[in-house]
């Protein structure tokens, strides 16, 4: 158990809507979808205690939850955040308003180039 130890999280958002690629954050790249290139990094970077997934589909939870690790967590977006015109603050809020944490880190499903080291830094 945690005494006054700062709970420091990672946040996801992957809105299912995608216009322009439809299904991007599940897509295949190099073999793997692309939301598991991201959660695999924050998975290993070692300073976080829990990954959200913050998502308005059931395909992209399940694919979240498939990813295995024990930190990823997948989470109901708010309707009023899944829109195209919804802001990446306003997911934020609405994630902020729903899971407790000190601290927050902001992935993007479409950074698969972010490594573990990125993270921890």
């Amino acid at each position: 158990m945690r005494v006054n130890t700062p709970r420091t999280v990672a946040l996801v958002p992957a809105r299912g809507g995608s216009v322009g690629i439809p299904g991007k954050n599940i897509r295949p790249i190099a073999g793997r979808p692309l939301l598991h290139w991201v959660l695999d990094a924050l998975s290993a970077s070692g300073v976080l205690d829990a990954v959200y997934v913050s998502t308005d589909s059931e395909e992209i939870r399940t694919c979240a939850m498939e990813h295995g690790h024990p930190l990823v967590h997948a989470i109901e977006r708010a309707p009023e955040t899944a829109t195209s015109s919804a802001s990446t603050e306003a997911v934020m809020m609405d994630f902020a308003a729903r899971v407790p944490f000190d601290r927050v880190v902001l992935c993007q499903a479409t950074s698969p180039l972010v490594t573990a080291a990125d993270v921890a830094a």
